[in-house]
């Protein structure tokens, strides 16, 4: 039988020693909130959260760019919760 790749108390590291983590402050381990549910916790409309965080440094962003005349922006946000803390922290001032 095959063993499973995380066995019971192991690490990634025990498994392979020679793996790189990245800095345990980086945000893409941290949890990340869409527009929605930050939204719901701050009691604001989600596209007042997306207007916030459109610029914002730290954000993940994907999608379409409105490449062309007339073509509009399709992108998703994925908010650290490092970011939503700083940008709370600033406005909140």
């Amino acid at each position: 039988m095959r063993s499973s790749f995380r066995s019971e108390g192991s690490t990634a590291k025990d498994i392979n020693p020679e793996m790189k983590f990245p800095p345990a402050r980086s945000s893409a381990f941290e949890e990340h909130y869409t527009p929605e549910e930050l939204a719901a916790l701050w009691k604001l409309d989600p596209s007042t959260i997306r207007r916030m965080f459109r610029d914002e440094a730290g954000v993940m962003k994907y999608g379409r760019t409105g490449a062309g005349r007339a073509r509009r922006e399709y992108f998703t946000l994925r908010i650290p919760a490092s970011v939503a803390d700083r940008v709370y922290q600033k406005r909140t001032r």
